[in-house]
């Protein structure tokens, strides 16, 4: 089990930079290699894959990892979020929503599925489903694909309970883009307690 200390490593590093908004380039590129040289002391390990393909998602290398999420068996719970997450980043949006469809229910799965129906032009079904949704995380997702920023804050505020590692997570997300200097960001990351 050589690769487990490199990659916990890594893994804190990258959450740890995510959570700055990967403030440090040089610090999330030690982050990688570290999980580099993990899977090169173990090429077999789902855990490291997982954790490649969405490092490598969060920063919007979705060719590279959509490789990781291939490598992963079909019978991996967390394979087809991470799947549809690339696929949405690559604009695959038809692609992602009938791979969500079929994925058993979860935060990611369904805000995601919002998203991606959003993008897609299908305003009616991620309404349908941000009204169903209990989940801030879910809602986020959806009103930011929706392109509606204040609600995308309201649910922000509503994900803050839930602890600032969540809000961070959140704001790093490609998916998050719209909100990216709005000066909400800056007020929202101060209350929580996340690093400017």
């Amino acid at each position: 089990m050589a690769s487990l200390p490199p990659s916990s490593s890594a893994s804190a590093t990258i959450q740890r930079y995510s959570l700055k908004g990967f403030s440090s380039r040089s610090a999330l590129n030690e982050s990688f290699q570290q999980l580099y040289v993990a899977e090169k002391a173990d090429p077999l390990s789902a855990e490291i894959h997982r954790r490649l393909a969405r490092a490598l998602s969060l920063t919007r290398r979705y060719e590279k990892a959509l490789e990781y999420c291939q490598k992963l068996r079909s019978s991996d719970i967390n394979r087809p979020p991470l799947l549809a997450r690339v696929l949405v980043g690559q604009g695959r949006f038809g692609e992602a929503i009938e791979l969500l469809a079929e994925t058993p229910d979860s935060s990611v799965g369904t805000g995601l599925l919002g998203y991606a129906h959003a993008r897609a032009g299908r305003r009616e079904e991620a309404e349908k489903l941000a009204a169903a949704s209990q989940n801030p995380q879910e809602q986020v997702l959806i009103f930011a694909g929706l392109g509606d920023k204040d609600r995308v804050f309201e649910a922000l505020d509503r994900l803050a309970t839930r602890g600032p590692a969540r809000v961070g997570w959140a704001l790093v997300g490609p998916h998050l883009a719209l909100i990216r200097g709005d000066p909400r960001v800056q007020a929202l990351r101060k209350r929580v307690g996340l690093p400017q």
